[in-house]
């Protein structure tokens, strides 16, 4: 997938609900399993976890939502995801 568009997606992603910044909700058990499960689907694409990366850490507090399964997926992800999510925060 190429960068950019890695990129959109992640943004279409956050405006669908994850980016509420101070006014967001915790998600519920199965919504933050679901978010997981698609975390470490996209790990697997390393171009795509870059893009998502890119901007989801430029500015983290924009998501709070998404930090607690971001951690859990990081704590599952294959070594060079963990590497582009550390190069990805600015």
């Amino acid at each position: 997938m190429h960068p950019q568009r890695a990129r959109f997606h992640a943004r279409k992603i956050g405006r669908a609900g994850l980016a509420e910044g101070r006014h967001a909700q915790q998600l519920s058990g199965p919504e933050a399993s679901l978010l997981n499960k698609v975390l470490l689907q996209v790990a697997t694409e390393m171009t795509r976890w870059q893009g998502w990366m890119q901007v989801f850490n430029a500015y983290p507090v924009r998501y709070p939502t998404l930090q607690r399964s971001l951690g859990q997926a990081l704590a599952s992800v294959p070594e060079p995801a963990i590497h582009a999510y550390v190069d990805s925060v600015v």
